[in-house]
């Protein structure tokens, strides 16, 4: 579960959660300040698997799953670059354009269309690298 709002880390996350962790994973998404239903929050102030300063969440999950494959590293990066290394020029040339198409997919009211694009997405990226 996660807040209502979409961005590029949590696109991420949503990917790969279902795709390389938990293909039967499903998600809530909650207003901020509303009671969190049960389950495994993420990407939420205070949950385990969030964005840290040094890493986004995405990289959260990859480290505590132990996921090393070459794609999912690098597409960690890409986010990391979009969600931690805000302020900084970016470190990979894919990074501007992944963020670009990310945020042209995603609709703020609906939540499950989203989960949809994200992981038709990230899908394509994937097999892209």
């Amino acid at each position: 579960m996660s807040w209502g709002l979409f961005e590029p880390d949590k696109c991420a996350t949503v990917w790969l959660i279902k795709r390389h962790i938990d293909p039967n994973a499903r998600f809530a998404f909650v207003e901020r300040d509303a009671e969190l239903p049960e389950g495994i929050a993420f990407d939420t102030p205070g949950a385990k698997f969030r964005r840290y300063h040094n890493r986004c969440t995405y990289e959260t999950f990859l480290e505590h799953h132990q996921l090393s494959d070459e794609r999912l590293v690098y597409i960690g990066r890409i986010m990391h670059d979009i969600e931690v290394n805000v302020w900084e020029r970016k470190a990979l040339a894919d990074t501007a354009r992944v963020e670009a198409e990310i945020l042209e997919i995603l609709s703020d009211d609906d939540p499950e269309g989203n989960v949809d694009a994200c992981l038709a997405y990230f899908d394509a990226l994937y097999l892209s690298l």
